[in-house]
């Protein structure tokens, strides 16, 4: 998925990135570094101080916020591999608030990252009484991720088999599809039982400075006076995960790999407001329009989709 594509000027800095030419010195680069070692600094804050919790906390209740903490740390750590490959590895052992020490990064951590989250879904519970928080089918979850990152399918799958068959939400529902595609995007639907694992943040708070941005982005652009939003158009959907939507004449999947080579699903870049234009009149799975907004079709609840954006 593309970050931005539609105003050169605006979040500039996400270009490089964008054509893989990324430069260290990028800021964006070191946000995400820096953002990622934060987190892993508040797991491992979480760590050491759980440790000399007083003596009503319960013990039952020590060993989920450790196994919480090591979840969110093998996640951070996961980012960082995946960004970066070779990264310092620091636990909470190491006192890196009295001084700057020698930490290298000629290790893999992989195996850490693994042994992190293994120790959670070891401890985590079925349920939490606070649904933001991690179960221990979140973690197999992501267990089963970090195994198929590195081509271990053996294990991914026990993992993955096991959340199908027996993977529950943190407020105990039991894994499945929802009834209707579109109710998974609703926020009246919030953590639904596909929900394996969403972070819980402020909406309509009156600021775009809260914890949850996306919802302000991700508007159709400068629309108009009709438009949802008159903003932004973050995250723009690429021509293969449109294509990815091309269907046999049975309404199946093409699951060869054949989607590539049927045609580009029609889309009207490089059209004017104006100009005419058909939609695709091919099989598509009906999901692609609660997915990718397609000019001339509706939009969810919104109108009929208008194309390029006209500006203001």
């Amino acid at each position: 998925m593309l970050i931005r594509a539609l105003t050169p000027g605006d979040y500039s800095t996400i270009n490089p990135v964008q054509r893989y030419a990324a430069l260290p010195t990028g800021d964006v680069i070191n946000d995400k570094w820096a953002g990622n070692y934060e987190g892993v600094a508040r797991a491992n804050a979480v760590l050491r101080l759980v440790t000399n919790a007083e003596a009503d906390v319960s013990e039952d209740f020590k060993k989920s916020i450790i196994a919480q903490a090591k979840f969110l740390r093998a996640h951070f750590y996961f980012e960082l591999l995946r960004g970066y490959k070779n990264v310092p590895y620091i636990d909470e052992n190491i006192d890196y608030g009295s001084g700057i020490q020698d930490v290298k990064n000629d290790v893999d951590i992989y195996p850490m990252i693994i042994a992190d989250m293994t120790a959670a879904m070891a401890d985590l519970p079925e349920t939490q009484a606070e649904v933001g928080r991690v179960n221990k089918t979140a973690a197999k979850a992501y267990l089963g991720k970090m195994y198929m990152w590195r081509s271990d399918f053996t294990n991914a799958k026990k993992m993955f088999d096991d959340v199908i068959a027996n993977g529950k939400t943190s407020n105990d529902k039991k894994l499945a599809l929802v009834k209707k595609f579109n109710d998974v995007f609703k926020a009246t639907n919030d953590n639904n039982e596909e929900s394996i694992w969403a972070y819980q943040a402020a909406a309509n708070t009156g600021s775009v400075n809260n914890a949850d941005p996306e919802f302000d982005l991700n508007w159709p652009y400068n629309t108009g006076p009709d438009g949802p939003g008159n903003c932004c158009s973050f995250f723009q959907p690429t021509f293969e995960s449109a294509n990815w939507f091309r269907t046999g004449s049975d309404g199946l999947p093409l699951l060869d790999g054949s989607y590539r080579t049927t045609g580009q699903v029609v889309n009207d870049m490089g059209k004017e407001s104006g100009d005419a234009f058909s939609p695709d009149p091919g099989n598509l799975d009906p999901r692609i329009d609660h997915t990718i907004g397609r000019r001339g079709l509706p939009y969810l609840d919104w109108m009929d989709f208008p194309g390029k954006a006209v500006d203001p």
